[in-house]
């Protein structure tokens, strides 16, 4: 004979989805959907010394140099993914929040390339581009963990508030 299991009266029912909804804010404000900004270094040094092959060296550096670029690329990318253990589910992702985090990063660094480059391509300096590069990743660099941490915190309080 089976013994009926008590149903929770409706305050048990709410306050154990309240519990979970902490806990699903508690891990996503851990876990972070971007990538790691060693990650983003490792993008822009590699692309900075392929800016340097490409205004410096003759055709087989540059072409050696590219084949570097894309070995490092696909090695930092194997790495990125293999230790990025959590990935949040698209059910999760905010268009807001993305649209937010693609003007901050990729519009900044572009603007600010666009400057930068302008202002150094302009008074004569030397691998402009290459200190442009420089430059944006940096910027890309710095910017990327607080636009992280307001994406989670976002996520976490619609999680918590129960709009999501």
């Amino acid at each position: 004979m089976t013994s009926a299991v008590p149903m929770p009266t409706p305050q048990e029912a709410e306050a154990a989805l309240r519990e979970v909804r902490r806990q699903q804010s508690s891990v996503l404000l851990g876990h972070s959907p971007a990538p790691v900004q060693w990650h983003v270094l490792g993008v822009g040094l590699l692309v900075a010394a392929l800016t340097i092959a490409l205004e410096t060296g003759s055709l087989t550096i540059k072409v050696l140099t590219l084949i570097g670029y894309a070995v490092g690329l696909a090695m930092l990318t194997r790495t990125t993914v293999a230790r990025n253990r959590v990935r949040w589910h698209r059910s999760l992702w905010d268009r807001t929040s993305v649209l937010v985090y693609l003007v901050v990063l990729i519009g900044g660094a572009g603007l600010l390339g666009g400057v930068v480059n302008t202002v150094l391509s302009s008074a004569g300096v030397a691998f402009s581009l290459t200190a442009t590069v420089v430059v944006c990743t940096v910027y890309a660099a710095l910017a990327i963990r607080p636009l992280e941490n307001w994406m989670s915190r976002r996520l976490a309080k619609q999680i918590e508030a129960g709009t999501r």
